[in-house]
């Protein structure tokens, strides 16, 4: 029996020396993985704030072009926009960016599903926290592994920058990030309506016969309009501009208040960029009035819009050289921010579009 029991202990330690050199092996495989895992995809570092990640969550023209009754009821006014977006927007699973999308991310993410059910909310401050550099896919254009794995010329870039890499450079680029590629807005179409003749300017078949270009504006707050004398509630630029619509609509933007709507607010000097123009003059279209003016409410300006393409925009103004004088000027996206071009370094008042 003695002799039993020592076999026994013997064949005891045989296996629990194996089973250690099987644990020993595993373990080694499991760090194996990691040590490759890391040494081909940048490691998870939580480096942006969360303020700035959700900036990158939130793009006010691709969240009124992806949802038509906010687009409705805010337009393309920026602030409108934000604000829907934070009270409602998230609440309800709505997307404003090409890289998060809340229904997708819990959709597509089990363990935050199994967590979060269908709490949007609790799902868009994770990701703000965690998801955007733990890689995860957030919406069907965007997988921060697949686009670090895709993409060599960014295997050092960590999970903020890809974002932040995707968001200005990639989609330009027209890179993958996920599966599904997201393609920008098609370029705007010609949609110059305007022609002259001997001076006089004819916008959508509206001839602007009383006041030729090069001429003087009247001076007060009265115009002729199809021989007859209206007034337009505003002198100068603004009265002209009113004189523009009083031409296209049978009315201005004054006089007729419920049948225009501003789609941008107003829009601080430092706020204003190239591409934002873009989207807001391309959204107003021809005969849209808009009202530049900086944050002390001085030095405004009214234009009116006549033509739009895809590298440019085509106004008509009055008064531009304190003399009445009416004008007409293309700008591109870009030179209207010149120090040549007075009114880029403003902001704008609003952009006032006839609706009827």
């Amino acid at each position: 029996m003695k002799e039993c029991g020592n076999r026994s202990g013997f064949r005891h330690k045989i296996l629990i020396v194996i089973l250690f050199i099987m644990l020993f092996t595993m373990t080694k495989n499991v760090f194996r993985s990691v040590r490759v895992s890391a040494a081909t995809f940048a490691s998870v570092v939580y480096n942006g704030t969360e303020s700035e990640i959700a900036g990158l969550c939130f793009d006010y023209v691709y969240y009124a072009d992806n949802n038509e009754d906010v687009k409705e009821a805010c337009g393309y006014n920026e602030a409108k926009l934000k604000q829907h977006w934070f009270t409602f927007g998230i609440k309800e699973g709505r997307s404003a960016s090409p890289i998060l999308d809340l229904k997708y991310y819990l959709e597509y993410n089990d363990d935050l599903k199994r967590i979060f059910g269908n709490d949007y909310i609790k799902a868009y401050n994770h990701f703000c926290q965690w998801g955007y550099a733990e890689y995860r896919a957030s919406s069907k254009y965007y997988n921060g592994y697949y686009y670090h794995m895709k993409n060599h010329d960014l295997v050092n870039y960590d999970s903020k920058f890809l974002l932040r890499h995707y968001i200005e450079h990639g989609i330009s680029e027209n890179r993958y990030a996920n599966t599904v590629k997201f393609s920008a807005p098609s370029p705007a179409p010609d949609n110059s309506s305007y022609s002259i003749s001997n001076n006089i300017l004819t916008i959508n078949g509206i001839t602007l016969s009383e006041y030729p270009i090069g001429n003087k504006y009247a001076s007060g707050m009265y115009a002729n309009v199809n021989g007859k004398k209206i007034n337009m509630l505003a002198t100068q630029c603004c009265g002209f501009a009113r004189y523009v619509q009083q031409k296209l609509y049978g009315c201005h933007d004054k006089n007729s208040p419920n049948k225009f709507k501003d789609i941008s607010g107003k829009i601080p000097s430092k706020n204003l960029t190239a591409d934002k123009l873009k989207s807001l003059v391309n959204s107003a279209g021809i005969g849209a009035h808009i009202r530049t003016g900086n944050e002390n409410k001085t030095k405004n300006h009214s234009l009116i819009i006549i033509g739009i393409t895809d590298n440019d925009f085509t106004i008509v103004d009055a008064n531009a050289d304190n003399k009445l004088t009416v004008a007409v000027y293309t700008y591109t996206w870009s030179n209207y921010f010149t120090k040549r071009n007075k009114y880029g370094k403003r902001g704008i008042m609003y952009i006032k579009k006839y609706i009827g």
